[in-house]
């Protein structure tokens, strides 16, 4: 049996001369294990040093996630993970430390002689909200009065819903979707296409069949969703929000929120295609 040497061999990260090339080429798991060598030699504690790893490590599956790598993400792309992580409970405490982590990452880079990201990162007050997924009854109901809202724009808050609340689809992902993303049973998400569940063809169709009717209109763009079916002039949420407002109103509810919806479809998709094919289908880390 061979023993250990006495003097292992270096990490290839303790050589200034193969730092960067090793960064550039590097998976994730291979960078984050340079990343934990960095903070050790630092001083850090081997418990922080495992703790902005990990915090690391899950960033750069969020990133991957939507096509981007802990080396060229964008740059709201840590606000948008961190308010991610508070939808799932994660405390402010936490949230800091995850700001304390990519620094650290960012320094990292800097020793491998590489310019690190410019991330934003939200106050951390701003983080202290909680947002549940909307309840399947809420969402039921929701649907269920559609045809009887008394209003033109009863169609396109029906496909809204579900886009969002049947498909997980963000309301920004929702309004970027073209009349060349829809081949029903089919619609293509951001990861690729899927077939809508049979209970939200209705609603589609019923929107397409009411959609139809606006290809006249001057100045028509290909834009799936269209507010009353006039095209907008600059993509806006607060319209639809209107829109949905007004009917919570009718309905009798309060406030039901967009991401809410969201949350709610990210778990649908979770529970029919598993949790790695839904982060690919709607190109994002957190679904749920």
């Amino acid at each position: 049996m061979l023993e250990a040497p006495l003097f292992p061999s270096p990490s290839p990260w303790t050589d200034p001369a193969r730092r960067k090339a090793l960064a550039l080429k590097a998976s994730l798991a291979e960078l984050v294990s340079g990343f934990r060598l960095y903070l050790l030699l630092e001083g850090k504690s081997p418990g922080t040093a495992d703790l902005y790893a990990k915090m690391v490590e899950e960033f750069g599956l969020f990133l991957e996630a939507q096509g981007r790598t802990l080396l060229a993400p964008f740059r709201g792309d840590a606000v948008a993970f961190a308010h991610d992580l508070a939808q799932r409970g994660r405390s402010p405490s936490y949230i800091a430390h995850l700001a304390s982590a990519l620094r650290r990452f960012g320094e990292f880079l800097s020793w491998c002689g590489l310019e690190p990201p410019q991330l934003e990162m939200p106050p951390r007050k701003s983080l202290e909200r909680r947002l549940a997924p909307a309840s399947e009854e809420v969402f039921a109901l929701l649907l269920r009065e559609i045809p009887h809202y008394p209003n033109r724009g009863a169609p396109l808050l029906g496909a809204v819903y579900v886009l969002l609340g049947g498909l997980g689809l963000r309301l920004d992902d929702a309004l970027r979707l073209t009349v060349e993303d829809v081949d029903l049973p089919r619609l293509r998400l951001p990861g690729g296409w899927v077939r809508v569940f049979p209970p939200y063809l209705p609603y589609l169709e019923a929107y397409l069949d009411a959609r139809r009717l606006w290809n006249r209109l001057p100045g028509f763009r290909p834009l799936l969703v269209l507010p009353s079916g006039m095209p907008p002039a600059r993509k806006t949420s607060a319209l639809y929000s209107n829109y949905h407002k007004r009917y919570l109103a009718w309905l009798g509810l309060t406030d039901v929120p967009f991401r809410s919806l969201t949350l709610l479809g990210g778990r649908r998709m979770v529970e029919a295609y598993g949790l790695r094919e839904a982060q690919r289908l709607l190109k994002r880390y957190v679904v749920v």
